[in-house]
């Protein structure tokens, strides 16, 4: 039992790592293509999910009810409408928002590895800021053309982390399948009991 359990872990963690380890290739590849295709999967679903809520609403009999999700409904669809026409727009604004985090990020831990310049690490926290700054002035310096390409690669990218993580684990479980069977104790079988080491019969008649 606990080798079919380990073994179908195993095996649904070294598929989903394959499956998201390729869309991370892919995003990092074709980043405007993953860009787009996401956004309108969402605006999608916002369509989707807002009229189902609009019908919803037609549906209810109380009036707060009604009014509440026809409202919801029609703001949901709307918001999804706008994603997907102005795709590129809201894609620009995300890679203005990612550019300023990496900005006050690279900025903070240079100020942390500078306060403690004396304890042990801090270059690498003055590296890691450096470049958070490097990467700040590329994004920012060319946006709006930077959107294009930033936020696909970071979602590929972290994709292929996480596709990495998904096999690494799947292996560890794969691997440690025939250790637990191997360590499994198996019952100890019944010994039978020889005859000369039986007790002797009770003598009944006296000699």
């Amino acid at each position: 039992m606990i080798k079919q359990i380990e073994s179908t872990s195993a095996s649904r963690f070294l598929l989903f790592g394959i499956v998201v380890l390729l869309i991370g290739l892919i995003a990092v590849i074709w980043p405007l293509m993953v860009e787009k295709g996401l956004l309108w999967i969402i605006g999608i679903l916002m369509i989707v999910g807002g009229c189902t809520q609009a019908i919803k609403g037609l549906q209810s009999g109380e009036r707060n009810d009604k009014s509440f999700n026809l409202i919801a409904g029609l703001l949901f669809a709307v918001i999804g409408i706008v994603i997907i026409v102005c795709w590129f727009s809201l894609l620009a604004f995300f890679t203005l928002i990612i550019g300023i985090l990496f900005l006050l990020q690279g900025v903070w831990t240079l100020m942390v590895a500078l306060s403690a310049r004396h304890s042990q690490g801090h270059l690498v926290m003055l590296l890691s800021g450096v470049l958070s700054i490097i990467i700040a002035i590329l994004i920012l310096a060319r946006w709006p053309s930077s959107s294009e390409y930033v936020v696909g690669i970071l979602f590929g990218i972290n994709l292929i982390f996480c596709g990495a993580a998904m096999l690494a684990l799947g292996s560890t479980l794969k691997n440690a399948v025939p250790a637990v069977v191997e360590g499994h104790a198996e019952p100890a079988a019944p010994t039978e009991t020889s005859p000369s080491a039986e007790a002797p019969p009770e003598n009944k008649g006296g000699s």
